[in-house]
């Protein structure tokens, strides 16, 4: 066999060898369509529109976990941490504010409750009913 029949019946590099060897004297084995034992090695190349379709829905599902992980981390990033940072420096003003505010309320809760424990003691009630009955000193008598 010479050399020029051997490459005008060799088989595109493209094609894949299915089954047994190709007989290079055939017209199917000058022609990959004609041949069951050769098919092109890409075989997504022709697709009908609802296999299309299959395979953008497949490629869909197939990136969805990434594609709902960058959308968790921009709602986080943009949308919910920086109200958060904000919401946590008012809280953290409050929370200042509040405090002194209930520092001072209850100095004066202790107070009340001092002066409430000191007017049931009894010799306390005893000395103010005598001040109160003792005769103030005369403006002109002097110190």
């Amino acid at each position: 066999m010479s050399d020029a029949l051997r490459t005008a019946t060799a088989p595109p590099s493209n094609l894949v060898e299915r089954g047994t060897s190709v007989t290079p004297h055939t017209e199917s084995a000058l022609s990959p369509a004609l041949s069951p034992a050769l098919t092109p090695a890409v075989t997504h190349a022709r697709r009908t529109p609802g296999s299309a379709l299959r395979h953008v829905g497949a490629r869909f599902v197939y990136w969805t976990p990434v594609l709902v992980s960058l959308c968790l981390f921009a709602q986080v990033a943009f949308l919910g941490l920086r109200p958060a940072i904000s919401e946590a420096r008012r809280l953290a003003d409050a929370s200042d504010m509040l405090e002194a505010r209930w520092s001072e309320d209850r100095g004066l809760y202790d107070a009340y409750e001092l002066q409430l424990r000191v007017r049931q003691d009894p010799i306390f009630v005893e000395r103010q009913r005598r001040l109160r009955r003792a005769v103030p000193a005369s403006p002109s008598s002097g110190f």
